[in-house]
């Protein structure tokens, strides 16, 4: 009898213990949470994400997708350079995304300008894909 308590109370405890996550994730939540209401400003919202990015990789633990959020972050704040950099990054961790950075690296650095969301068009079926429209020379937009 005690020891099927002391097994009860053993796989109980087992039960209750939260398992390691695979990434860090930080305060990202709540950064996120603060950025979608507009309580941050574009540069405190950068140095949240790169204050989670830092403690991530101390512990070899940054998530899909970090890296860019902080190269668009850094995008907003008119450091093109960088965010390319950032974009470079999340390829290099994670190459499943390398199609999607390439692009975003070509739209930081100018090569290409993202087309907005209202002048996007389903293709018809059976026409050839478009292709991406050179950006405008800086001061011309």
């Amino acid at each position: 009898m005690i020891r099927a308590v002391a097994l009860g109370l053993a796989l109980g405890a087992a039960a209750c213990a939260t398992p390691e996550s695979l990434y860090h994730w930080g305060n990202y939540n709540r950064i996120a949470l603060l950025e979608a209401r507009g309580s941050l400003s574009d540069r405190e919202y950068a140095e949240a994400l790169l204050a989670i990015i830092s403690a991530a990789e101390a512990k070899n633990k940054v998530p899909p997708g970090l890296y860019a959020e902080y190269g668009f972050a850094l995008l907003a704040l008119g450091n093109r350079a960088s965010a390319a950099d950032w974009f470079g990054k999340e390829r290099a961790k994670w190459p499943e995304s390398a199609v999607f950075m390439d692009r975003l690296i070509a739209v930081a650095m100018g090569d290409v300008s993202p087309a907005p969301l209202s002048a996007r068009q389903p293709a018809a079926p059976g026409a050839p894909p478009q292709k991406a429209t050179p950006a405008a020379p800086p001061g011309k937009r």
